[in-house]
């Protein structure tokens, strides 16, 4: 085991123990009081206070969000349902490009087919590609 597998194992087995940060914000200043001079009076105070105390709870809020949803995604069962569909459609979007990349493998063969290296060059371009297509799509079992 390494040494970045051990910080890692270090910093996350902590948070899976955790159910959730609680941060609390300190009480507001302004009180609500309906007298109109004091009311103007700290109305620069309180409008800043509100401001960042509206800000400060976003972030607290969607700091607990993104930590809620980590955790439950670290510790949810794998599913291979949620890989198929995205690997189906990327998988066709590489084969149209197989189909794009071998007709231009034969558009050179065919403008290459008088010379003895372009033909032999356009080959092993052919044997790349499918080389390229056979491990491309034997990958699913490897993710």
């Amino acid at each position: 085991m390494g040494w970045y597998e051990f910080l890692i194992i270090l910093v996350i087995l902590p948070l899976t123990s955790a159910q959730s940060v609680n941060v609390q914000l300190p009480a507001s200043a302004c009180n609500n009081s309906s007298d109109l001079l004091s009311t103007m009076t700290n109305l620069p105070q309180c409008t800043a206070e509100a401001f960042f105390t509206t800000l400060a709870n976003g972030l607290i809020y969607a700091s607990d969000q993104f930590f809620n949803l980590s955790i439950g995604f670290l510790t949810a069962s794998p599913d291979i349902n949620w890989f198929c569909a995205p690997y189906n459609s990327i998988m066709s979007l590489v084969e149209s490009l197989y189909t794009i990349m071998l007709m231009g493998l034969g558009a050179y063969y065919i403008i290459g087919a008088t010379d003895v290296e372009g033909r032999t060059r356009a080959k092993i371009w052919l044997k790349n590609v499918i080389y390229m297509a056979v491990l491309l799509s034997f990958s699913f079992p490897i993710f």
